[in-house]
């Protein structure tokens, strides 16, 4: 059952044209890696493993009457997207770490809507995973320069003085 939502005010990129309000879902499941993120000094210095779900919305993909991999979102380039920035990223945050990779898809590959689910699954020896989930449409990434500084100085574990 398609997810119905009021998508008139939405932007795409040019290639995503649509007639109605329907969202399809273009999805990657358990996307396993390694990183350095955390805020714990043994977290800090050797990689740990984290998996991603990550879940993207676009408005009735072309792609299913056409049949072409350019009418949809493609999962292999939004997996390599995803495993750089996990390679590259200074984040010490699982929040920002989300936060850089909903934008990533929402600005980079033509989402309206995105969900992302990170866990740490060996955090803690009784606990099966620790994580976060965010979910972001196009809309709610327009923050300006100075709160994206913000999120930058919150994501290496400080916090700001008012």
């Amino acid at each position: 059952m398609p997810i119905k939502k009021n998508l008139s005010n939405k932007h795409y990129l040019s290639e995503f044209k649509f007639d109605d309000d329907s969202l399809d879902i273009v999805y990657i499941k358990k996307l396993k890696g390694k990183t350095i993120i955390g805020i714990c000094d043994d977290e800090l210095f050797d990689p740990q493993e984290i998996n991603l779900d990550i879940f993207i919305g676009v408005s009735n993909i072309r792609a299913c009457n056409s049949d072409n991999i350019n009418h949809t979102i493609d999962y292999d380039k939004v997996r390599s997207s995803v495993l750089e920035v996990m390679a590259n990223h200074k984040f010490k945050l699982l929040e920002s770490f989300a936060e850089s990779i909903a934008d990533l898809i929402l600005n980079s590959f033509g989402a309206c809507w995105v969900k992302i689910d990170v866990t740490k699954p060996k955090k803690y020896n009784d606990v099966d995973y620790v994580g976060i989930v965010i979910e972001r449409s196009k809309n709610s990434t327009k923050i300006n320069n100075n709160n994206k500084n913000i999120l930058k100085v919150i994501g290496a574990g400080h916090v700001p003085k008012s």
